[in-house]
């Protein structure tokens, strides 16, 4: 990016994305901390490559930033030295704590890592304005939300992806369990899963009913999002699920102008499915 990064000292900007970039932390020099404060809004970072320096930068600019989203490279050549953020948890929650009391949407996708050992003074507690989160299930922010306090109406998106895994002969792990202990720490849960680029899509929808493990998993997602599996059976209180899966285009991000853009079907949606059956024919559709 290089002094491309002068666009983060526009005055007047409130919204800005910016694709297929290296974030370096050569912008340093370019963002000086003495400049008055922005009015930057929403910042969309779309398949670049970041670094928390280069991210600390660029979030000491704005004076309120509401909505960042944070897309990782996935899907073009990753030509430089850059390491993903989730190999600094501990830097990239400060980094993202010079917003925390503005910031109430935060994405994180892309920059896949083995994910590290995580300190138990890690938490998503200090963002007090914090309302929604959409998250791949392999984001480290994913693992610090697991491991700290979770605002009770806190909207969770989480996307598990397929298409970077490779089939095994072992058995698939089920995305239900996953599923049952989100449902379990908040209140409005969507679950969105990605299997496109998979010969055996089919079978995974399928394994989302049929295996009996499964079954007793979904009696207790019915308890918890109100729907009684027996006559007599109490509920607990209401929660909102629901289950996505998302049917790509043939493009990739980031989409030019034309393009078709995902869909995303659902499966499953608590506020409108008060049955006791699983949603089988819109799986195998």
């Amino acid at each position: 990016m290089g002094r491309n990064a002068v666009i983060f000292l526009h005055p007047t900007l409130r919204n800005l994305t910016v694709s297929c970039f290296d974030i370096g932390d050569d912008i340093e020099a370019y963002l000086s901390a003495d400049l008055k404060p922005t009015a930057l809004r929403s910042l969309t970072f779309d398949e670049c490559n970041i670094t928390v320096t280069g991210l600390a930068a660029i979030l000491s600019v704005p004076k309120a930033l509401e909505k960042l989203t944070l897309g990782e490279r996935m899907y073009h050549t990753y030509t430089n030295s850059h390491l993903p953020l989730g190999r600094s948890p501990a830097l990239l929650l400060q980094v993202l704590s010079l917003q925390k009391d503005s910031l109430q949407y935060l994405k994180h996708i892309g920059g896949r890592t083995e994910l590290p050992e995580i300190h138990n003074d890690l938490s998503m507690a200090m963002f007090p304005n914090l309302r929604s989160m959409e998250l791949d299930t392999h984001s480290i922010l994913t693992l610090i939300l697991r491991n700290s306090a979770v605002p009770p109406d806190l909207h969770l998106r989480l996307i598990r992806s397929y298409q970077f895994e490779q089939p095994s002969d072992e058995v698939e792990n089920s995305p239900l369990p996953s599923i049952l202990e989100w449902l379990n720490r908040v209140h409005h849960l969507d679950y969105v899963i990605d299997c496109d680029g998979r010969e055996d899509r089919a079978n995974i929808l399928l394994d989302l009913w049929r295996d009996k493990a499964n079954q007793i998993i979904w009696r207790k997602i019915y308890f918890l999002v109100g729907i009684p599996v027996t006559e007599t059976q109490k509920t607990a209180s209401k929660r909102h699920l629901r289950v996505l899966v998302y049917k790509r285009s043939g493009f990739i991000p980031p989409y030019m102008y034309g393009e078709k853009l995902p869909e995303e079907g659902t499966v499953f949606d608590s506020a409108l499915d008060t049955t006791r059956n699983p949603p089988m024919k819109l799986v195998t559709r």
